[in-house]
């Protein structure tokens, strides 16, 4: 299976540390670190929209495929 960074994602400011979705951490009444803005696998999201912490200290994220 190919995995490509195809999510956007951010740190939220506040309430301690998550990454995410823009709507994930809105949902959170959280606010977006705009200088913060990565991407990863969609796969690593969980059903709220938080990326799983324990797949980003697992596995570095992959390159996307420049085909």
């Amino acid at each position: 299976m190919e995995i490509n960074n195809d999510t956007e994602v951010f740190y939220a400011v506040g309430g301690g540390i998550w990454k995410g979705t823009r709507k994930a951490i809105h949902a959170k009444g959280l606010k977006i670190d705009p200088l913060s803005q990565d991407f990863c696998p969609h796969q690593w999201l969980d059903e709220s929209g938080f990326v799983d912490p324990e797949l980003m200290r697992k596995y570095r994220c992959p390159h996307p495929s420049t085909a």
